[in-house]
């Protein structure tokens, strides 16, 4: 599976830089404006499933 308009990969999220924060709000809403999507933190750009470190896995479960 690729990346298209409602698929975004990440293959990492560092929740302590601001710069990535601001980054993901903007896919979030853009998602927002034209339909919904997904974004998968985890994910390389080719779609090769790598996972995420501990503790990206909590700052993203505290954002719920």
């Amino acid at each position: 599976m690729s990346e298209h308009a409602r698929v975004e990969y990440k293959e990492t999220f560092d929740a302590s830089a601001k710069a990535n924060r601001f980054g993901l709000v903007k896919e979030v809403a853009a998602f927002a404006n034209t339909g919904g999507g997904e974004i998968l933190i985890g994910v390389t750009d080719s779609g090769t499933v790598v996972g995420v470190a501990g503790s990206v896995r909590k700052a993203l479960d505290a954002a719920k």
